[in-house]
């Protein structure tokens, strides 16, 4: 993750954001999200590389929401180093009302959607997050 500030005067840099939580093209077929915050004098930044395609992860999201529209979603393992090759796609719910039935037909239409690779699906809830793996997921991922 890279993060930055801007003075007050500069802020007309990220007139060309999409909107605030947003993929953004980024290269050859990579996407990145930016995250702006102003605390009233200054505008702070920080994006996310990730190798997904704004398909893929238009997808994951409806999907998710489809299911729990107040779940939190996290991209996390290689596909968020631009430098890795290949890999699996790690997504971290945190959801309190997905059950496990609930996690086998998402996992199914998420494929369905975004075509059939490998995809490690955990599934949280809120008071489960001081777990390890989830824990590392929210710190070092991205949220979708």
């Amino acid at each position: 993750m890279k993060c930055g500030a801007a003075s007050p005067g500069s802020v007309s840099a990220f007139e060309n954001v999409r909107g605030l939580f947003s993929p953004l093209r980024f290269g050859l077929g990579f996407y990145f999200l930016v995250y702006i915050w102003f605390d009233g004098r200054e505008a702070f930044w920080e994006s996310a590389n990730m190798r997904l395609t704004e398909r893929e992860i238009t997808a994951i999201r409806e999907e998710i929401w489809r299911l729990d529209p107040k779940a939190e979603v996290y991209l996390y393992g290689s596909r968020v180093d631009d430098t890795a090759r290949g890999g699996d796609v790690d997504l971290l719910v945190i959801s309190a009302t997905l059950g496990f039935r609930d996690v086998l037909r998402l996992r199914t239409r998420i494929l369905d959607r975004i075509g059939w690779q490998q995809l490690d699906l955990v599934v949280r809830r809120r008071d489960q997050m001081d777990e390890p793996l989830a824990a590392m997921a929210q710190e070092t991922g991205i949220k979708l």
